[in-house]
């Protein structure tokens, strides 16, 4: 009886050493695996930095110059002044639709439609109210028409949300690719245009059409890699707006000094 109760008692036991083993190299793996998705995913973020700061600051020298002082001044503020406006456009959602797609993966096509619809409106009321304002009460010419151009043209800021969803997937790669195609292909234009030119208005142009581009290449991507189409729902607008509306609140008084 005694020894039949030893063998039982070594059968557990091996069974359990058995079961902790696999369960160790399962957890293993999996935490290799995270880490090195990780890490493939900084590089990426880290080369595409580094392109874009060491490409921008040779564009930046090359624009300032051939347009000179005075019109390369004129070219900063009206890049300094929509960039401000960036965050209203975006309705502050950027910070909690990764949040979202976690919570509810099975909505993620509604989440980013609902998104996206709001961002649009979004981005067309404070373009028109913008517009208004300076056409009515700005006197200074050359400030009205590239503005307009460069406001119009980051409404297409709302494709953004396919870009979050590539980084929910962890899938930076591709967005990477992308951005840095755009960023190659439209500063050798920039370059083309400034030469040629020498003015700030065919520049803002590019700027805009290189907006448009990039942000609808997101929406060709989403859909290229995930096919479903989501649905507009309030429901979910009001959920992500109802935590994002503080934020909006609280970065007026940022922006407006």
């Amino acid at each position: 009886m005694a020894n039949l109760t030893i063998r039982v008692n070594c059968s557990v036991l091996r069974t359990v050493c058995v079961w902790l083993v696999k369960f160790v190299a399962k957890v293993t793996v999996e935490n290799l695996s995270a880490k090195r998705i990780i890490v493939k995913n900084t590089l990426w973020l880290l080369s595409e930095k580094a392109v874009l700061i060491g490409g921008g600051l040779l564009l930046s020298i090359f624009i300032a110059r051939f347009l000179g002082p005075e019109s390369f001044g004129r070219y900063s503020y009206l890049l300094s002044f929509v960039s401000l406006l960036t965050p209203l456009f975006a309705l502050g959602m950027s910070n909690v639709l990764m949040r979202e797609f976690a919570k509810t993966p099975n909505k993620i096509a509604n989440i980013i439609t609902s998104c996206l619809t709001s961002r649009l409106l979004a981005g067309l009321v404070f373009t028109l109210l913008t517009s208004i304002a300076f056409y009515f009460f700005d006197d200074a010419d050359w400030r009205i028409q590239p503005l307009i151009i460069l406001l119009v043209a980051n409404i297409s800021n709302a494709f953004e949300v396919y870009g979050l969803w590539f980084q929910y997937k962890s899938d930076n790669r591709t967005l990477v690719l992308w951005r840095i195609s755009c960023f190659i292909l439209f500063t050798l234009l920039k370059g083309v245009v400034i030469w040629h030119y020498q003015a700030v208005l065919p520049l803002i142009w590019v700027i805009a059409i290189e907006l448009v581009v990039k942000n609808f290449g997101y929406k060709c991507l989403y859909h290229k890699t995930f096919q479903s189409k989501g649905k507009f729902e309030a429901v979910i607008f009001y959920d992500i707006f109802s935590q994002t509306k503080f934020l909006i609140v609280s970065s007026t008084p940022c922006l407006l000094t």
